[in-house]
């Protein structure tokens, strides 16, 4: 994933990005411009997932800026906003914008992780997850244990077993297993599901596939046992679930 910073004063966290293990998130090494108008022509000439900027920056701001590209950039970025205004109104004009994430000044390692991980959590489940199904995750996660998580939220029609993932990550799979669950607050057989059955959801929302179609999409090999695991997630067959 492409992600590009956005600040005139770059010299202030060019030391904390230092410590980021970029490729352990899931990112390229990132981009950076010192002002938003410069941003505004890369964005709108490239593709970046997520972009990080400041709020307050001359000429423009990064809040006037979100706007501008709000609906003209291809695969809308995700915005993380960094100020050091803890101030409602702020936030207020962020959360309007649909800036999901807010991290104030001085920027906090964990902080700007944890929105980061977030961050990419989401765009792997972009335009086939809704945010509210997505399980939380904790602030801090072990790095192979946020692999595994991305993995399965992209992958979820694959062989997602304890053993076909270990032998992707070169683990144990009993290993595996604990450390997800410590980790997780649930075991990875209950998340795969979560995931798969939010999954699920969202094409039934839509309205556009069949129930055996949705069984196949979601890494299911029958549409009997995927209304089995629907029923016991939320009560009801998927035939019969209302939106």
């Amino acid at each position: 994933m492409r992600i590009l910073f956005v600040d005139d004063e770059m010299i202030n966290i060019h030391g904390l990005l230092k410590f980021i293990n970029w490729p352990e998130l899931g990112f390229d090494t990132p981009d950076s411009c010192c002002s938003a108008q410069t941003a505004i022509e890369r964005i709108s000439g490239s593709t970046y997932d997520v972009v990080v900027t400041d709020v307050s920056m001359p000429e423009m701001s990064g809040l006037e800026m979100i706007r501008r590209l709000k609906g003209k950039t291809r695969g809308s970025p995700c915005f993380i906003i960094i100020s050091a205004y803890d101030e409602f109104a702020y936030a207020q004009e962020a959360l309007n914008l649909g800036v999901r994430f807010y991290v104030l000044k001085p920027v906090k390692l964990e902080e700007i992780e944890s929105a980061l991980r977030t961050a990419a959590i989401e765009l792997a489940n972009r335009g086939i997850l809704s945010r509210s199904d997505i399980p939380v995750l904790p602030k801090k996660m072990h790095p192979l244990v946020y692999q595994i998580v991305l993995h399965i939220n992209k992958e979820c029609v694959g062989d997602l077993s304890a053993r076909a993932l270990a032998k992707k990550f070169f683990i144990n799979p009993s290993y595996l297993s604990s450390l997800f669950k410590k980790e997780m607050n649930m075991n990875l057989n209950a998340y795969i599901t979560k995931i798969r059955m939010g999954k699920a959801l969202e094409y039934l929302r839509a309205g556009t596939h069949r129930i055996s179609e949705i069984s196949e999409l979601i890494g299911y090999q029958t549409p009997a046992y995927f209304s089995e695991q629907f029923k016991k997630q939320y009560g009801c067959n998927p035939k019969d679930y209302k939106c």
